[in-house]
């Protein structure tokens, strides 16, 4: 049991008391004048004080229910997508608790700079690291509104890797698009067409119902709806309403990466293109064939028309 009179504190390691004296007659010369033993009695008093604090943080800390506080924070998020990158950076902060003996609701800033440090030693990419401070800095920023005692160890890190330079865009051109729809079968066929030819995100896809010529799905936690080219509802027809229902976005993701590696190895294809090089197709050939920028931004699903118009300045297809 912690003692309530700083006088009691006799277990205190000697030479940290003599320290904290020496420096509280330094930085307060007003005390420099005091006898030896009155400097450790106030040097006791300091060290309690902040024992008081730790343990009070430490109390409110064990009230949190971790687990419920994180599914609430993940529910707060717009896209299944961001959804599981947040869950999978916690998951890694918790691995770095456990391994370092650290209550993850309690980290100080030097914890959180290790942690930094600890993952962008593993090799992942800075952009990936960068990811991970993100996701945990807005975690405890959320638990900051709802707990007091709660402070956000991440803010202000100067541990968070720069942001590497942006790499040169690769975008099929017609030449590419042909010999990969040639390349890839079945329902992953189907999504390399739909995806080029509609710009939908390949998060979509396992959701995609077609009615009439007609799309909706879901995209980015937001539904959306649109018409769609003879030439892609003749790929969709043989897999039916809902061509991609018994796939996930992560497995077609997957198969393209596979086929588009397979075709760049061959010498087929100029790029290993991913599904968002498709999307980025899509949106250069939409935009060049009439401008409308508009009738653009409602097709790739964006919320407004600035992001459409960031996005174009991306694709080096529209000027500042």
């Amino acid at each position: 049991m912690i003692k309530t009179h700083s006088d009691d504190l006799t277990p205190l390691n000697g030479n940290i008391i003599d320290t904290i004296a020496r420096k509280i007659a330094h930085e307060a010369p007003q005390l420099a004048d005091l006898p030896p033993d009155q400097l450790r009695r106030i040097a006791k008093a300091v060290v309690f004080d902040e024992l008081k604090d730790s343990l009070r943080v430490q109390v409110e800390a064990a009230r949190i229910d971790y687990k419920l506080e994180k599914e609430k924070f993940l529910k707060t998020t717009h896209s299944i997508h961001t959804a599981r990158a947040y869950r999978q950076a916690l998951e890694r902060l918790e691995i770095w608790c456990r391994a370092n003996d650290k209550n993850l609701v309690t980290l100080i800033p030097k914890d959180a700079d290790d942690f930094i440090y600890a993952i962008s030693a593993e090799g992942r990419s800075v952009a990936s690291v960068r990811l991970d401070i993100s996701a945990s800095s807005a975690f405890f920023t959320w638990l900051e509104r709802r707990h007091k005692s709660i402070r956000n160890p991440f803010r202000g890190t100067r541990a968070r890797p720069k942001r590497t330079a942006k790499k040169t865009l690769q975008i099929p051109d017609k030449k590419d698009m042909s010999a990969i729809i040639d390349y890839f079968k079945g329902s992953t066929r189907a999504a390399v067409i739909t995806m080029a030819g509609a710009g939908l995100r390949v998060g979509a896809l396992p959701s995609l119902t077609i009615r009439e010529g007609k799309y909706t799905c879901i995209t980015k936690g937001k539904d959306q709806k649109g018409i769609l080219s003879p030439t892609i509802l003749k790929a969709l027809k043989p897999l039916g309403a809902k061509p991609f229902i018994d796939r996930t976005a992560g497995g077609i993701a997957e198969s393209v990466k596979y086929g588009m590696t397979t075709l760049f190895e061959t010498g087929f294809i100029r790029a290993k293109y991913s599904c968002h090089d498709l999307r980025h197709y899509y949106a250069i050939h939409e935009y060049r064939s009439d401008k409308d920028i508009y009738a653009l931004s409602k097709k790739l699903g964006h919320s407004n028309i600035n992001i459409t118009q960031m996005y174009l300045k991306g694709l080096d297809i529209l000027e500042d």
